[in-house]
């Protein structure tokens, strides 16, 4: 196993799977995430459940990536290297939140989809399971410095050729896709609404701020911020937003 890569919805990990299944294959990358029909590891969730038949059930696997929390993967694998992104976690409840709400709606769906149709965006914030959703579930017991790699979304196309120079990947394909399009995400939005969600996420908003000055640390050292020209084949665009230093917003 080379990588566990724990993906925080709209953190810009769907963009990064795609990368992920071309450097390593497709094949060999599994997706654990737990709405996803068939998987097998859904079980593992429950983290009472000795971790060591998942290591048979992943022989042949070279990266596994999903919406799980890091602990789910403790103990075994060794080897792999831990990867994560972190974003502005206002952002990345907004960015979830008008997301949702561009999902379908049926008797059928999930319940938080439903939460999101029903709800204003202040009130989907103040949920019990989307408050500090970095330290109290994704990152729950680790440190930042306990991870290989921690990008950040706002700078993803740098962080993402930083870590191909850290892994030797050579040339890597950006794709940005899954992105938030409900024309509410696009509009200005309540400062006072943002500072409320603010609020609601001072846990994440440290490990954010924390995450942000190692990724300034890294690149001083310059561990990844070499020259990092010729890493992208065939790059889309991406949106930079005005007054804005962020190169993609998923």
């Amino acid at each position: 196993m080379n990588l566990i890569s724990v993906h925080i919805p709209k953190t810009a990990g769907t963009s990064f799977r795609l990368i992920l299944e071309d450097v390593y294959k497709k094949e060999t990358v599994f997706q654990d995430y737990k709405e996803r029909e068939g998987n097998v590891l859904t079980e593992y969730e429950d983290l009472d459940k000795p971790r060591t038949p998942i290591v048979d059930i992943l022989t042949g696997h070279r990266v596994v990536h999903g919406h799980f929390a890091t602990r789910k993967y403790a103990g075994i694998f060794p080897e792999a290297k831990r990867v994560t992104w972190l974003r502005n976690p206002v952002s990345q409840i907004v960015s979830y939140y008008y997301y949702l709400n561009t999902r379908p709606l049926s008797d059928q769906s999930e319940p938080i989809i439903k939460l999101a149709h029903s709800l204003s965006l202040l009130d989907f914030a103040r949920l019990p399971q989307m408050r500090n959703q970095y330290t109290r579930f994704y990152l729950r017991g680790y440190a930042l410095d306990a991870y290989f790699f921690v990008g950040i979304t706002e700078h993803f196309a740098t962080d993402v050729a930083d870590l191909a120079t850290l892994l030797g990947w050579g040339p890597v394909q950006l794709q940005h896709v899954n992105r938030t399009t409900h024309a509410g995400y696009h509009k200005t939005l309540d400062l006072a609404v943002m500072e409320q969600i603010h609020l609601l996420n001072l846990a994440d908003m440290a490990a954010y701020t924390q995450a942000v000055e190692l990724r300034a640390l890294r690149r001083r050292q310059g561990r990844a911020g070499k020259e990092t020209s010729g890493l992208f084949k065939n790059t889309r665009t991406t949106r930079v937003d005005k007054g804005s230093k962020t190169e993609a917003l998923p």
